[in-house]
């Protein structure tokens, strides 16, 4: 739990519980009744990820980083560059140290993008957990360690693929960009489900072809412009951090073209900031808000196909062999937390 913002579970679990509940903000989805809106109109259709996240993760820490520039009257450290090649570039020694991180996360994505609804940020965070669960060195992670930002772009790549399983078979979108693809798709006369690969092989073929030519277009790119995104650090803070601010405010602003939503990123920065003084996961908190309407309508489905039958989960050996699996999981989490605290104590 330290390595997503804080060392103890318990404020963990309030930071996730306060995400789920912004996460109910908006038109409940049976009743299509406004809730938590406190009459604000614009809260009616819901809280957007973009100002979340820019707030939480990006505006928050130039507030801090302005904080200890003006609590110290000192400049940022100026960041040098080693002239070692081997410290410029990734080798072929450091891709083989990270290879059971890369297959166990690429699976881990692709399972999680063939779920629909919960995309790259669940696969990235769920990805980023187990290799930190998994590693020798816990304690590295959070600081630049190489297999962290393996894991969590790796499963972020594995979920762009694995998104399109669910609407080429069943026709059902893993995310907002195979809801589109879905109107394109019908447009051309197309319809997703299980005849599409009879019907359509040729196609399908091409376009997962073409997934594959735009990881290797993405590979170049990087390859060729990583020392010229490297040099942005290099640049003064009274430069960059003005930069920076007013690419959140656009950012914020052009996911709905509204202001309301520059507001909310303020606030949740704001927010941000005063938990992580206070200990508090704010990326519980984003993942308990990513969660939240799948878990919601997910149980809404469950209660009317039962007819509101709470002993439902009961009856179906699956559903209870799946409860008992996250159970486990559960008490062996807190279990071992427990023990991790007691032994730093002593």
């Amino acid at each position: 739990m330290n390595k997503l913002g804080t060392k103890s579970m318990l404020r963990g679990f309030i930071a996730a519980a306060l995400g789920v509940l912004i996460g109910m903000i908006g038109i409940e989805p049976v009743s299509a009744m406004p809730r938590l809106t406190f009459g604000i109109t614009s809260l009616e259709r819901g809280i957007s990820l973009i100002p979340i996240g820019i707030g939480m993760l990006a505006f928050s820490e130039i507030i801090i980083q302005l904080e200890n520039i003006i609590g110290t009257r000192e400049q940022r450290e100026v960041i040098s560059f080693s002239n070692r090649p081997e410290d410029r570039r990734v080798t072929f020694r450091d891709y083989c140290s990270c290879i059971v991180t890369l297959i166990r996360s690429s699976i881990a994505g692709s399972i999680v993008g063939a779920l629909p609804g919960l995309g790259a940020p669940v696969a990235s965070f769920f990805a980023y957990d187990q290799a930190v669960k998994h590693s020798k060195t816990p304690e590295e992670f959070g600081k630049g360690k190489l297999e962290g930002i393996a894991a969590s772009e790796s499963a972020n790549s594995a979920v762009v693929a694995s998104s399109l399983i669910p609407l080429f078979t069943l026709g059902i979108p893993g995310n907002m960009a195979a809801a589109l693809l879905i109107g394109a798709f019908v447009v051309h006369g197309m319809v997703p489900g299980p005849l599409m690969f009879e019907q359509n092989a040729q196609f399908i073929y091409a376009i997962y072809g073409s997934l594959v030519v735009a990881s290797l277009f993405l590979l170049l790119i990087g390859r060729l412009g990583l020392p010229i995104f490297c040099r942005v650090v290099r640049i003064p803070s009274k430069v960059l951090y003005p930069v920076i601010i007013f690419t959140c405010l656009m950012g914020a602003y052009l996911s709905s073209y509204a202001p309301f939503d520059v507001m909310l990123m303020l606030l949740f920065a704001v927010l941000a900031y005063f938990m992580r003084k206070f200990d508090y996961s704010f990326i519980c908190l984003i993942i308990g808000f990513i969660l939240a309407p799948i878990w919601e309508t997910s149980l809404q489905q469950i209660i009317i196909a039962s007819e509101q039958d709470p002993f439902m989960f009961l009856k179906r050996p699956v559903a209870m062999v799946l409860m008992a699996i996250t159970m486990f999981i559960v008490v062996k989490t807190i279990i071992a937390a427990h023990k991790k605290e007691k032994t730093s104590n002593v």
